[in-house]
This record gives structure tokens, C-alpha cells and sequence, in this order.
């Protein structure tokens, strides 16, 4: 019994359980989701695991779901082939966030080997910040003069053993109403404070032509349709500070969004600055 995060349209997707289905081989698959009444509205997605040693946090390759969410005792969905050997994470929601209550996750498979297992292996330490492009701060992508309004945020990391973090992007929208979002991620002083300016991101300052500095030390790879993006800061001992800079492509897109990082080590997220 838990409460869970809602449907993937939803910031919070990933507080929901997850199962980690392990094929020896390829085989078709038959997963079905129930619960003891059908007071909620129930279904489940399917994603190929990416990380082996954490719990899965981005929404990506997907490989199948349910027919929507249902008032149903039961819902399921059937995989004629799915590719082994391999893993992949079974994610059950209730359509709404944090509704509670008992279900079971049932799957059946034409491999003999499978097994199945939740996925308890969470990071370490977390923490989310939340923002939202509105009027003058949805200033658009760094092509624009305008990306420096975006909302600006501070990520500090204090020594430690090295190890990577994990920084997210997690819009709030429909499917149907998804912008190109992305981020930069800009190396700060340990005693700077503040904003970044146009001049910390940009060798000149011609709107026209803006070349990107030697601050700017991580971003997803371009700023793409979807619900959530995330890059990974690989940081040694010393740690850092960072100012992550979010934004849709387009200017003038309002929307709310969270932002999220994640690491084995200790980290801090604030702003809007």
C-alpha cells in the first residue's frame, strides 16, 4: 500500500513503485495490474531499464502501457515479443497523485528464467525545486537575448567522495501540449552568489550570433519535446557550485515545471533566485 505519484503527465511520476522485470531471453509477456475494488482509476507503463543501480527517474523507451486508466478491478496489457536479454521497469499508478491503496502486479511470460522484483534502490540524496515560465521569465532558448530572464537556479555540491549528479527537467503539460524544453548548467566561483548574466553565458553579446562560454559545463542534448530531460555532472572530490538555467525553446511559453537532482552524495537545489 502506498501513495503513489499519478500518471507520467504528472511532476511527481516517479514516487510511484516500480518493478524491475528481468527477461533471460526474448518472450512474450502478459502484465496485469489489480486492485481490490474499482474505486480508483488504475493502469501501468513499461520503460527499458536504463540505470542498473537506481530506480528509474527519466521517462524514456518506452515499450508499452495500458489502454488509458480505468475504474476496473484489473487492467492489463500484452507484449508479443519482448527483447531478451534484458530488463525492464513495470511502473503501476493511480491516475491522481497521492491516492493509497493495495494492488498486485501480476506478470506472465513464455520464459521460463524471468523474474520479477520491485525496484527499492532510490538515490541517496534528492531534492526538487519548482518553478514556472510566466510572462517576461519564459524567456525561450539560448538563441534568444531574452534566455538570461528564464528562472535561474542555484545547485551546490560540497566535497565528497566523486560520483556523479544528476540534474532533471520535468515540465507540466499534456501530452498534446508538450514544448521543447532544456537547460544549461553554468560552472560558478564557490563564493559567487546570484544570477548569471549575459555576459557568463556568452562570448559577445550579439543576440544574432551568441557563442556559448567554457562556463557552461553540462546540458541535455538540445532542448527536445518531451516531458523531462536530464543531463549527469561526473564531479570529483572538490564538488562545485552550478547555476541551471531552464527553459523552453520557444519564448513565451507559460508553464509550471520542476526542477530535480539527484546523487549518492550530499547536494543542495534553490531558487528561483
Amino acid at each position: 500500500e502506498t501513495a503513489g505519484g499519478g500518471d507520467i503527465l504528472t511532476l511527481a511520476w516517479s514516487r510511484n513503485p516500480q518493478y524491475l522485470l528481468t527477461l533471460s531471453d526474448t518472450a512474450e509477456v502478459a502484465v496485469v495490474l489489480s486492485q481490490e475494488d474499482n474505486v480508483k482509476s488504475i493502469g501501468f507503463y513499461v520503460i527499458k531499464q536504463q540505470d542498473s543501480t537506481h530506480r528509474a527517474i527519466s521517462y524514456d523507451n518506452e515499450v508499452g502501457r495500458t489502454d488509458g486508466f480505468k475504474y476496473v478491478c484489473a487492467i492489463g496489457a500484452h507484449f508479443p515479443r519482448l527483447v531478451g536479454p534484458a530488463s525492464y521497469v513495470i511502473i503501476p499508478a493511480t491516475f491522481e497523485p497521492e491516492l493509497t491503496g493495495a494492488f498486485r502486479v501480476s506478470v506472465y511470460s513464455s520464459d521460463p528464467n524471468m523474474t520479477l522484483e520491485p525496484s527499492t534502490h532510490g538515490w541517496k540524496h534528492s531534492k526538487q525545486a519548482e518553478g514556472k515560465w510566466e510572462g517576461a521569465t519564459a524567456g525561450g532558448a539560448p538563441n534568444v537575448e531574452t534566455f538570461i530572464n528564464n528562472p535561474q537556479f542555484t545547485l551546490r555540491v560540497p566535497p565528497g567522495p566523486p560520483g556523479p549528479v544528476l540534474v532533471q527537467l520535468v515540465q507540466e503539460a499534456s501530452r498534446f501540449e508538450e514544448a521543447s524544453i532544456g537547460f544549461l548548467v553554468v560552472g560558478r566561483a564557490a563564493d559567487a552568489s546570484g544570477k548569471v548574466a549575459q555576459s557568463d553565458l556568452f562570448k559577445q553579446k550579439d543576440p544574432s550570433n551568441p557563442v556559448l562560454t567554457e562556463g557552461i559545463v553540462a546540458q541535455p542534448e538540445g532542448w527536445v519535446q518531451k516531458m523531462d530531460v536530464l543531463c549527469r555532472l561526473a564531479l570529483g572530490e572538490e564538488g562545485g557550485q552550478f547555476v541551471v538555467i531552464p527553459s523552453t525553446f520557444k519564448a513565451g511559453v507559460d508553464r509550471p515545471f520542476a526542477l530535480l537532482a539527484y546523487g549518492d552524495r550530499e547536494l543542495n537545489l534553490e531558487g528561483p533566485l
